[in-house]
């Protein structure tokens, strides 16, 4: 929508007498003549809180668009992390696990040797300690890995689901 410019003009010729018979005598004579010379313009109005409102819902919908995808990547991501998680913390339980079938072999030879008189209380008692941290490493790690389970299905969205839980 463009505005418009018009150039208008007008010529009038005319008579003018003070009775009746005597209206035209200037016709002839050409003694009242006008001109007239005009510029007509217009600006179209448009409306602009209409198209306003579009931009605005087309801007919104758009940013929404992008909160979606940005929520649909954070989805995948945090599945990922988790599934990261649960096999780190199965590798660290299978770890803890060893480690602590180990402290129990080093406690059952240290109890021979100290039957055998090879060495000593304190350092069966030592042993012993050693055992209990493996023990509670283990147990930590057990606990870590079941948090890190419930964290997937949390991920996946499938925690009620997999627990029977219906809403």
């Amino acid at each position: 929508l463009l505005p418009e410019l018009d150039v208008e003009g007008s010529y009038f010729s005319g008579g003018r007498g003070s009775e009746k018979q005597h209206v035209y005598d200037g016709t002839g004579r050409r003694d009242d003549e006008t001109w007239t010379v005009g510029l007509r313009g217009s600006i179209p109005i448009t409306n602009r809180q209409s198209r306003g409102a579009h931009t605005v819902a087309r801007i919104s919908r758009e940013q929404a668009n992008d909160r979606l995808s940005k929520t649909q990547l954070d989805a995948a991501i945090g599945v990922e992390n988790a599934i990261s998680s649960v096999v780190t913390n199965r590798i660290a339980v299978e770890a803890r696990a060893e480690s602590r079938a180990y402290q129990e072999t080093n406690v059952e030879k240290q109890e021979t040797s100290l039957r055998l008189g090879a060495t000593t209380r304190f350092e069966v008692l030592g042993t012993q300690e050693d055992l209990a941290n493996a023990e509670a490493q283990e147990v930590q790690s057990r606990i870590d890995l079941e948090k890190s389970l419930v964290d997937l299905e949390l991920a996946e969205g499938t925690i009620l689901e997999n627990h029977g839980i219906e809403f």
